[in-house]
Parts: structure tokens; C-alpha cells; sequence
């Protein structure tokens, strides 16, 4: 049986009083991938602007 996994992430002001690396450490502690916490890592650290687009489906774009 193949193993699926989603990861979805509502970035707009969510983080924006959060202590990155406070945050960082504890997701660290929870096992997740490295890959997954260095694009987090990236993420806290730049302005990024993302369009969601699943098959045919664009959903709008937000700024984080």
C-alpha cells in the first residue's frame, strides 16, 4: 500500500508575532523532513507571493 501525504499551509499573517525559531526547534523535535523545515526556513526569512494551481484550478494569489 503506497503512503500519500498533504501538507497545506495558510501563510497570511499566521506567523507574523510567532517566534521563527522557537517554531523551527519545535518542528525539528516533531521529526519532520529536513526539506520541509528548510523551505519553512526560507519561507519566515523572504516575501513570497503563491498561487495554488491543482489540475485546472488556479486559486488566487497571496502575498506572505
Amino acid at each position: 500500500m503506497a503512503v500519500q501525504s498533504m501538507c497545506t499551509l495558510d501563510l497570511s499573517k499566521a506567523f507574523d508575532r510567532t517566534n521563527h525559531y522557537a517554531l523551527l526547534i519545535k518542528l525539528m523535535h516533531q521529526n519532520l523532513p529536513v526539506q520541509l523545515l528548510t523551505l519553512l526556513n526560507i519561507l519566515f526569512r523572504v516575501s513570497v507571493s503563491l498561487r495554488v494551481i491543482i489540475g485546472t484550478i488556479t486559486f488566487r494569489r497571496f502575498e506572505y
